[in-house]
């Protein structure tokens, strides 16, 4: 804790209030501040920094000095001369050293006069500039507290303004709460800005002090004000979508006919976009089914369309998926070419007409195939009677030869040189009749073996010379 002078020297005071030590001391000097002199030097009362500190250091006035106090006056003695004297002083001399003395007191005196005349004239200017600074200070004084009153009023309105912005704020906020609690559950993320925006406008043109019953109806039909686009676009939203609930099931849920869902919820759209803003649910139900109805005809008709084009494969089930695929396209154009509403049966005769050039061409292609498959059976059977020919031929040739030439040969009418030479004649005789006797066999398949026999015996007859001759 830093600890107060009682008393302050001139130096010291000087350092604090910021000015010379010459200057204190001549203050002090001149009675302008309270000073106290020791002897050896001046000290200052703590109560006097104060005054000064805030009535601020007055300047220093012009010839302050202090009085020469008169040289002492000489002591006269007639018992002996002064010192340095060679004889006693006269009385002339010593009458005009008093007359000396005399005057220069009276000029002394003089001086004093005029410096006290000046000093008072000094203390007056001196008073004059306290008296300013006094009535400097009142003023001052005076501006401060009328400043303080005019802070305090101003502070006083601030805080009253503050209460009443508060009051204002808490009962705007009730307000607020009791319109955001009327919003549906359904709504609350969607409308609650505008909902609070058109309560706002409403409290704004209101005062706390209005009756509550007053302000709560004015809230009531800013919230449904608000409210309005919301339940508006619900409504829409309710009547397109009872429009698309009351299309087929292939419509709503089957990804194939999407481009029709997306027809029918345009075309709600647009029937409500047609009616004025005061339609109620009602109208546009009406108006968004009676747009759909349309999509729903030509649904039906395309349903049909496809229906026919479905049963194509009954009436074409020897067709090749080539002809089908060719039906097809030639029925879905006659069918594309008929209006929406078209009956049934208008669609079968359509149908009828665009099936002709293929069924000629599958008639045609059926009969082609027939007689492919007839010769495929002739000469099918053919080989398989050529086939058993052979076989009966063979197995014949193969005994009967050998046994006709052996009973030839046992009646002298054939020699052997050898049995590679008897080898040699029944093998080019087996070439020469195979071909004949297959034939007869292949074209009389009922032959039977005797009969089989007796040819073979009458073939080897007929050619024996001419491969005996060969």
């Amino acid at each position: 804790m830093v600890e107060v002078e009682s008393s302050y020297r001139t130096g010291q005071l000087a350092r604090v209030l910021g000015v010379s030590s010459y200057q204190i001391r001549r203050l002090a000097e001149a009675g302008l501040i309270e000073a106290e002199y020791s002897g050896k030097q001046w000290r200052i009362p703590a109560r006097e920094l104060e005054r000064l500190q805030k009535e601020g250091v007055p300047e220093i006035p012009a010839n302050t000095g202090a009085t020469q106090s008169p040289p002492p006056r000489p002591k006269s003695t007639s018992a002996s001369p002064a010192p340095g004297l060679v004889a006693a002083p006269s009385d002339d001399v010593v009458a005009a050293h008093e007359q000396a003395d005399i005057t220069a007191q009276q000029v002394e005196i003089r001086r004093n006069r005029l410096e006290r005349l000046k000093m008072k004239r000094e203390m007056y200017q001196v008073g004059d500039y306290f008296r300013k600074r006094r009535l400097e200070r009142e003023a001052e004084r005076a501006a401060e507290d009328q400043a303080e009153l005019e802070r305090a009023e101003a502070e006083r309105r601030r805080e009253a303004q503050a209460e009443r912005e508060s009051r204002r704020r808490e009962w705007c906020e009730s307000w607020q709460r009791y319109a955001l609690g009327l919003i549906p559950w359904e709504a609350q993320n969607q409308v609650e800005g505008q909902v609070y925006a058109a309560v706002a406008q409403v409290l704004g043109e209101l005062e706390p002090r209005h009756d509550a019953g007053i302000t709560q109806r004015l809230v009531d039909s800013a919230v449904e004000r608000a409210l309005a686009p919301w339940r508006s676009s619900k409504e829409t939203q309710k009547a397109i979508e009872r429009a698309i609930y009351a299309l087929p099931w292939d419509i709503q849920y089957n990804s194939a006919y999407a481009r029709f869902k997306h027809r029918a919820f345009q075309a709600a759209t647009d029937a409500i976009n047609q009616l004025p803003e005061s339609a109620g649910y009602s109208a546009r139900e009406t108006a968004t089914l009676q747009a759909t109805q349309g999509i729903v005809t030509e649904y039906n008709h395309r349903e049909q369309c496809d229906a026919v084009l479905e049963d194509l494969w009954r009436q074409l089930r020897s067709s090749t998926p080539a002809e089908l695929k060719r039906a097809e396209e030639d029925v879905g154009a006659a069918l594309s070419k008929l209006p929406v509403g078209t009956s049934e049966q208008a669609m079968k005769d359509a149908r009828d007409k665009a099936l002709q050039p293929v069924l000629e061409t599958i008639t045609m292609r059926l009969a082609e195939r027939q007689q492919q498959q007839e010769a495929q059976r002739h000469k099918r059977e053919e080989t398989q009677g050529r086939e058993q020919a052979e076989s009966r031929v063979s197995w014949r040739l193969l005994s009967d030869v050998t046994r006709y030439l052996q009973d030839l040969e046992r009646q002298g009418e054939i020699e052997f040189e050898g049995l590679g030479d008897r080898w040699d004649l029944e093998r080019k005789l087996k070439d020469k009749i195979r071909g004949p006797l297959i034939a007869e066999v292949v074209h009389n398949p009922s032959i039977s073996d005797d009969e089989i026999r007796v040819r073979v015996k009458q073939l080897i007859d007929r050619h024996l010379d001419s491969v005996l001759a060969a």
